[in-house]
């Protein structure tokens, strides 16, 4: 929607041309949002859903809470998946990798402290890169996010489609998508249990629990994903 996020100045600007966009617009209009909604986000959120038919969130937790009747729960999905190959700068133990800030630095700072050379952190890795990092890394590790049972981005995706052993917060909502800990990924949910799972994986990583993982997860296709946004607009036409 060419949101700009720079400036309070910019962010309201760009917000009322996309909310001039939507009213001019005569057609159905359908909004799949990846992003959680919290700051900005939730702002825009309730700006823009009265002038959209439909509105899909990965945000789970949002749609709980606020109940609008045209907004509903759609998470990410397994998008292209490379042929890893494995790369010696890649060749870790645990590894995480994305933008550090906020809350996750905690968790980050406890496995640098227990594991120290062993756990390594990148940055700007996609597509070819990424599946090399994941083809090499003994473990990938996602840490914990507050208050988001039924919220998480696509790296669990990325991850186990890319066939990786993944140590992975558990979450609600990962099990009514069928997620099971111990047998897709490796699932904590306090810091002892995390230490403990990698120090369990780290001689002998448990490929099989990444093999099932990766199978578990070709289910999760945007194709798929796309039949449910589908299906769910067409019950909601039937049932009004």
């Amino acid at each position: 929607g060419g949101i700009y996020t720079d400036n309070e100045i910019n962010y309201g600007v760009s917000l009322e041309r996309l909310k001039q966009m939507l009213t001019g617009i005569t057609i159905k209009k359908v909004c799949w949002f990846f992003d959680k909604c919290w700051f900005l986000n939730d702002r825009t959120m309730e700006e823009i859903i009265p002038l959209t038919d439909y509105v899909f969130l990965n945000d789970g937790n949002w749609v709980r809470r606020h109940k609008y009747k045209n907004v509903f729960e759609l998470h990410c999905g397994v998008g292209k998946v490379f042929e890893g190959k494995p790369r010696k700068e890649y060749q870790h133990d645990i590894v995480f990798y994305g933008e550090v800030y906020g809350f996750i630095e905690p968790f980050l700072k406890i496995l640098k402290q227990e594991f120290g050379k062993k756990f390594k952190i990148f940055n700007n890795v996609f597509e070819q890169d990424l599946a090399d990092l994941i083809a090499s890394a003994k473990m990938i590790f996602v840490p914990v996010q507050p208050n988001d049972e039924f919220y998480w981005d696509n790296r669990i995706y990325q991850v186990l489609g890319h066939g990786g052993l993944l140590v992975y917060p558990k979450l609600y909502g990962l099990e009514e998508e069928g997620f099971v800990s111990g047998k897709h990924y490796l699932g904590y949910k306090r810091a002892h249990e995390l230490k403990q799972i990698i120090q369990d994986n780290l001689k002998t990583p448990n490929t099989q629990i990444a093999e099932e993982g990766q199978k578990f997860v070709e289910r999760f296709s945007y194709a798929n994903r796309l039949k449910e946004l589908f299906y769910k607009i067409n019950e909601t036409k039937t049932s009004n």
